[in-house]
């Protein structure tokens, strides 16, 4: 059996899982290249079943929150499983950069869709509130743009990661009128505000909306000051698990990538939490923005029933990688 180098895949591991690759689409796509090279790097099956339920597991583990990671990677998974009982290693290897390209232009495809619906809610001269770094949510403020209109957006700078400084600067860039401020200040700056858009991490059951903390804050205030909300989420965000009792894990942020470290030092016997995502009951979200359309939170059960049927029939990571072992012939 050969072996294979996997610490540079795993320092992307780590990289997701700290949030230094802000957007979750660009998270999965990491995650689908390390997936890849796996299996082109892989001599036999039994190298690739060593190697592939770990890092695929672990990809997962790092952004629990990401209904997208979760989904992608299972369908990911699916798809080599099905092409080693087809053909094997040979027939994998062959296809998988197609695969995986296939499931990317899908995301970019759906994406691309939600976009398009969300910026025609965009009007000449409105000002937008946005949080965090969100691919969806700024290729929808460049398509009105592109289209001629006026915008201003509003930016917190979305801590810990401040990772609405980098959205910022790439809307700025294409043309937008971009003001960043301290998330302490999100209720001040509403009154000004037309819309909000917000991107998601998963989509629960009960309707709610996971993203980056700070979030709800931002929805909350908008509710007080009448303004619509709209949470970007194309269905593959929707988490299926959910439905049958799985509860989404928001994750902690370590103390350090927000807090220098001498200060860390000097706050011993104090506890420092931050967390990295927190969750937005439907009441505070006006709609969500699909691919299928503009639809109620209220219609998230009925998206799942069309995709999954009714009971869902949720398929499992840990079952297509309990079926590679097996093609592997290990138990």
């Amino acid at each position: 059996m050969v072996t294979i180098d996997t610490s540079k895949y795993f320092r992307v591991v780590e990289d997701i899982g700290r949030m230094r690759i802000h957007s979750s689409t660009k998270a999965v796509f990491k995650a689908l290249d390390i997936l890849t090279s796996i299996v082109l790097e892989a001599e036999d099956v039994n190298t690739l079943v060593k190697y592939y339920p770990n890092l695929a597991s672990s990809l997962v583990k790092s952004r629990p929150a990401s209904a997208l990671m979760s989904n992608i990677i299972r369908d990911f998974t699916l798809r080599i499983n099905n092409l080693l009982q087809k053909g094997g290693l040979e027939l994998a290897k062959d296809r998988v950069r197609e695969e995986s390209k296939s499931l990317k232009d899908d995301i970019k495809r759906r994406n691309n869709t939600v976009a398009i619906i969300a910026s025609r809610r965009i009007s000449d001269g409105s000002t937008i509130m946005t949080y965090s770094y969100s691919t969806v949510v700024k290729t929808a403020i460049v398509n009105a743009i592109d289209e001629g209109k006026y915008v201003k957006v509003y930016i917190p700078e979305s801590r810990p990661g401040s990772e609405g400084l980098e959205m910022a600067e790439e809307l700025s860039e294409v043309g937008a009128d971009v003001t960043v401020f301290v998330d302490s200040a999100t209720r001040y700056m509403m009154k000004d505000v037309d819309i909000v858009l917000i991107s998601s991490e998963a989509v629960a059951a009960n309707r709610a909306v996971v993203n980056k903390v700070g979030t709800s804050l931002i929805a909350l205030a908008a509710n007080e000051a009448r303004v619509r909300v709209f949470a970007l989420a194309q269905t593959l965000k929707f988490y299926p698990g959910t439905f049958l009792g799985e509860l989404i894990e928001l994750g902690r942020a370590e103390p350090r990538s927000f807090i220098r470290e001498e200060v860390v030092e000097e706050l011993r016997g104090v506890e420092v939490y931050a967390p990295v995502f927190d969750v937005t009951p439907p009441e505070y979200i006006d709609a969500i923005v699909t691919e299928r359309g503009l639809v109620a939170p209220q219609a998230v059960v009925f998206i799942i029933r069309d995709i999954y049927g009714w009971p869902p029939k949720i398929p499992s990571l840990d079952y297509e990688l309990k079926r590679m072992r097996n093609i592997g012939g290990i138990a």
